[in-house]
């Protein structure tokens, strides 16, 4: 399954689950899922789509 996320979610989301994973370990429910979620976002470079195509080319020297 594939989120269309703009970038500007993505630390809202991070910090959303990061959140509710502190919270299951607050009521001795600990689901490390939560945290492993986060850390899959934090670990992912910006899409490419995103990138200005004029950024990518090289520059003649």
């Amino acid at each position: 399954m594939k989120l269309e996320l703009p970038d500007e979610h993505i630390p809202l989301l991070i910090r959303a689950l990061e959140h509710y994973y502190a919270y299951t370990r607050a009521v001795q429910r600990d689901d490390s899922r939560y945290q492993q979620i986060a850390d899959s976002f934090k670990r992912k470079p910006p899409l490419a789509s995103k990138l200005d195509p004029k950024s990518l080319k090289r520059k003649r020297v």
